[in-house]
């Protein structure tokens, strides 16, 4: 019965493992796609790809990876990404937000037609930016890739107020609306609290 069981895993392992590779978003002018599969090195990946010919251009490690082979849910939470692309198709965000706290957002463009770079986004500049103390905090990519090029980006999240008292309590959640301009890479050119 153990033996059996056993083989059973290594099964199911190998049906995870050779999960087809799925587009979950393509670029305005069908150029580009954003796949997922499965990379031996890295584990789950998104690929930016070129339509035709097919190529890959750049793939981002998945923030969510399985804990074990039998493991589907880190596939579907990757899968259920929300990808934003300019209005161009040079430039594209990939936002994990699905499960509100974890998940990062990605952000990439490409050079040439069969040339793509990473976008690092500046977390630690958005955050000092604030001017918040965060207990917790996650960047959105609610806005996207605006008409002039820049990307729209929002934090949310929880910080800690100080009280009359002089204990320090978090308040609720709060947030900034924070704009990215591409020169040659991404710098925060405006921040500000939500509904101003």
């Amino acid at each position: 019965m153990k033996l059996l069981v056993t083989l059973l895993s290594l099964v199911v392992a190998q049906l995870i493992l050779a999960a087809e590779p799925k587009t979950i978003s393509s670029s305005p002018d069908s150029k580009y796609a954003i796949v997922v599969d499965q990379d031996e090195q890295l584990g789950l990946v998104y690929r930016l790809q070129q339509v035709q010919p097919e190529q890959m251009l750049l793939q981002i490690k998945s923030s969510y990876q399985p804990n074990s082979p039998t493991d589907n849910s880190a596939r579907n939470d990757t899968e259920a990404a929300q990808v934003k692309w300019s209005i161009d198709s040079k430039s594209v965000a990939i936002d994990e937000y699905n499960l509100r706290f974890k998940g990062e957002v990605f952000a990439a463009r490409i050079i040439a037609g069969d040339k793509a770079e990473r976008l690092i986004i500046p977390v630690s500049e958005v955050v000092k930016t604030s001017g918040e103390r965060w207990v917790r905090y996650r960047l959105f990519c609610d806005t996207g890739w605006l008409p002039d090029g820049n990307l729209g980006l929002s934090i949310i999240g929880n910080a800690f107020v100080d009280k009359v008292s002089g204990t320090e309590q978090t308040e609720g959640e709060i947030g900034y609306d924070v704009t990215l301009k591409l020169v040659p890479s991404l710098v925060i050119i405006s921040l500000r609290a939500d509904g101003e």
